[in-house]
């Protein structure tokens, strides 16, 4: 009923019957197929469910679905059964490294093995094609495999030191889940050299700063599939979330400090922090700025977002990634790469609040100013807001103040639209103080 064929791009399932699939799963009549098609509904719902979640697409019509091949390693063995697709590979994934990292001769290797001996095998995405005598051989690769795998079969020796450290980060991180499979229906194994195995690699391609005084600061590493997550799941960002902990967070804020912005770290025996390439000019601006005058330290903690602009601007200039762009293509690559490289902590906001950000503007209260707000207000918001008598400032404290408490991102006055964060409630509460100081 299902034939099965793939390419480079992805696997297509071609429904062979005299009634369409659509047509079948939407029929209300019990027949002889009954229980066939309530196993193939439950599995499209996964499939959908599936792709969703690991952000892939999945195309579905009457007679044919296509899939990627993350969505096909990501599935489970029940729905890939119910669907026609191959079982999971039952052999074992042998990986190590060659040569010295930063050298041409620098590879991530693997072998596959049946018994203890190597088996000859082809790739195709997710898809193997074995020796196996059942079936027609075509094994499927678990999720952790296909993502080591895609790294190691994509990197390239002649790359410079700093994508090298990114592969080996990457491809160690992909290996983990091989660790922790306990779901009967996996059967793939994993066997790593010692020196793999031992092996600890953090992986960052975003920072915060973690504010001491006015004018000192440490830099804390992230990673951006960390802070997804929890913006998905609604919560805000904290220093216990970083990328490190304890002993090796520290040894990652000594050194940074003391040695500047390298492609990655030793904290310990066998254990790195690599810093992703294209997340390079952001820690070098702020290695820098920990190096530099008291006034300009303290500028900086204040406003760190301008700096690392200008430093993600004259990264992609010179790697020639704005030519040919319009000024407004331009602004929407740089503020793609430079806004989401400052992650702002719960502790970051609450410091620099209390610190140095807000302080009674020395303008008149009618006068259009920035001192009372972040920059991350536009110019139309901040003349509202200063606009408002103190009545209506507390009216929008408290719609923030609600927004916050239910999840929301932002609340909207007269069609502009107000950031809902604590950073946005301790600037309107310094704009009612302020107001209040003035009229008294």
């Amino acid at each position: 009923m299902i034939q099965l064929s793939f390419d480079q791009d992805g696997v297509t399932l071609e429904f062979k019957s005299h009634q369409s699939l659509l047509d079948r799963l939407l029929s209300r009549h019990k027949d002889e197929d009954f229980d066939h098609d309530t196993q193939l509904s439950f599995a499209l719902a996964e499939l959908r469910a599936t792709a969703e979640e690991i952000g892939e697409d999945v195309e579905i019509d009457s007679s044919r679905i296509r899939i990627s091949y993350r969505t096909l390693s990501a599935l489970s063995s029940e729905s890939a059964e119910s669907l026609g697709l191959p079982p999971f590979v039952e052999l074992t994934l042998r990986t190590d490294v060659m040569g010295q990292i930063g050298s041409s001769d620098f590879q991530l290797t693997y072998d596959w093995l049946r018994a203890g001996r190597k088996e000859m095998v082809h790739r195709t995405g997710s898809i193997l094609e074995t020796s196996a005598s059942e079936a027609d051989g075509l094994r499927r690769l678990p999720l952790w495999m296909f993502d080591a795998l895609e790294v190691a079969d994509h990197f390239k020796s002649g790359s410079d030191l700093d994508e090298h450290w990114e592969a080996l980060a990457r491809f160690r991180r992909a290996l983990e889940p091989g660790f922790r499979i306990d779901s009967e229906d996996e059967k793939s194994y994993l066997e790593m050299t010692n020196f793999l195995a031992g092996l600890e690699v953090a992986l960052t391609d975003r920072f915060s700063i973690s504010p001491q005084g006015t004018d000192q600061f440490s830099i804390i590493p992230f990673l951006g599939e960390s802070v997804a997550a929890a913006e998905i799941g609604g919560e805000q960002m904290c220093e216990e979330m970083a990328e490190l902990k304890g002993g090796k967070l520290q040894a990652f804020k000594d050194k940074s400090f003391a040695h500047g912005a390298r492609p990655a770290y030793k904290l310990g025996e066998q254990s790195y922090l690599v810093v992703a390439p294209h997340a390079a000019p952001v820690l070098k601006v702020m290695t820098e700025m920990q190096q530099a005058e008291p006034d300009v330290r303290a500028e900086f903690i204040k406003n760190p977002r301008q700096k690392i602009t200008e430093a993600v601007t004259r990264d992609l200039r010179l790697k020639g990634k704005l030519s040919g762009l319009s000024p407004a293509q331009e602004q929407e690559m740089i503020e793609q790469v430079a806004e989401p490289a400052f992650v702002e902590t719960r502790e970051y906001s609450e410091r620099v609040i209390g610190l140095t950000v807000y302080k009674k503007p020395t303008i008149e209260i009618n006068r259009s100013g920035t001192t009372w707000l972040p920059e991350v207000f536009t110019s139309t918001a901040i003349e509202k807001i200063e606009s408002m008598s103190l009545d209506q400032v507390e009216r929008l404290l408290e719609q923030v103040n609600k927004a916050i408490e239910s999840g929301k991102t932002e609340v909207t006055i007269e069609g502009t639209e107000i950031p809902a964060t604590p950073t946005t409630r301790s600037a309107l509460e310094q704009r009612i103080h302020d107001i209040q100081d003035h009229n008294e």
